[in-house]
C-alpha cells in the first residue's frame, strides 16, 4: 500500500457518520460499494492519513468505524491482508472489555472482511481458541527444536571428546582447539587412565597441556 494522494478519503467520514447512525444499509450504497477495485481504494490511497484519522477519534467512534470500513469492504466479499481493519487496531493487540475488541466480534460473526487475519473464525472464542493452539504448537515446536538442538550438541561434543586423545597424541594444537571448541571434555582419559592433560605434559605438548588446563577451569566455574 502506498500513500497516493494528499487528502483523506472522504468515505471515511461518510462511513463513521453511517455508523453512528446504525445505518448500515446505507454503507452498502456508498459509491464503488460492491466493485473491488473500488473497495481497495479506500485501502491504498492515503493510508497514512487514514491511521491519523482513525487514532484522533475517541474509543467507541473508533469501534463504529471498524464495523463500516468491515461492511464495505464486505460488499467486495473483503480485501484480504490489505484491510484497513488491521491498520486500524489490529484484535490480537485488543484487551478484554475494549469496545473495538467488542467491534471485531461483531465483524467476526457479519462479515469476511477480517477472515485473513482470524485464519476464518467467525467468533471472538473461535478467534481465542485458535490463537491459543497456534501458542501451543508454537511453544511445542520450540522445544523440540531445543531439545534437538541440545541432543546435536551433544552429540557433537562426545564425538570431539572420542577424537581429543589422538589431536593431542599427535601434538595437534589447532586440532586440539577445534575439538575443544565443540564440546570436547579436557578432563578425558587416555585408553590407559591417564589424563589428556597428564598424557600433553609426559609427551611436551605444554601449549596443548596449557590449552587443557585452561579450559578445564573455565568449565569448572561455568
Amino acid at each position: 500500500m502506498d500513500d497516493r494522494g494528499d487528502k483523506l478519503n472522504p468515505l471515511l467520514p461518510m462511513l463513521l457518520e453511517l455508523a453512528l447512525r446504525g445505518d448500515y444499509e446505507s454503507i452498502k450504497q456508498l459509491p464503488g460499494a460492491g466493485v473491488h477495485r473500488e473497495v481497495l481504494r479506500l485501502c491504498d490511497r492515503g493510508l497514512s492519513l487514514a491511521v491519523d484519522y482513525f487514532q484522533s477519534l475517541e474509543s467507541t467512534d473508533q469501534a463504529e468505524l471498524l464495523k463500516a470500513v468491515a461492511i464495505f469492504e464486505n460488499t467486495a466479499g473483503g480485501v484480504g491482508s490489505v484491510t484497513l481493519l488491521e491498520r486500524f487496531a489490529s484484535l490480537k493487540s485488543l484487551r478484554k472489555g475494549d469496545c473495538r475488541r467488542e467491534a471485531y466480534g461483531w465483524i467476526l460473526e457479519n462479515t469476511d472482511s477480517y477472515r485473513y487475519y482470524s485464519h476464518d473464525t467467525k467468533s471472538l472464542a473461535g478467534y481465542e481458541s485458535l490463537m491459543r493452539h497456534i501458542a501451543q504448537v508454537t511453544q511445542e515446536n520450540m522445544r523440540r527444536d531445543e531439545l534437538r538442538q541440545s541432543e546435536d550438541k551433544k552429540r557433537i561434543a562426545e564425538t570431539a571428546t572420542g577424537n581429543l586423545f589422538n589431536a593431542v597424541r599427535r601434538g595437534d594444537l589447532k586440532a586440539v582447539a577445534a575439538l575443544l571448541k565443540a564440546g570436547a571434555s579436557p578432563s578425558v582419559c587416555c585408553p590407559d587412565g591417564m589424563t589428556v592433560i597428564d598424557f600433553a605434559r609426559e609427551k611436551g605438548h605444554l601449549p596443548i597441556a596449557a590449552l587443557l588446563d585452561e579450559t578445564l577451569a573455565t568449565e569448572a566455574h561455568k
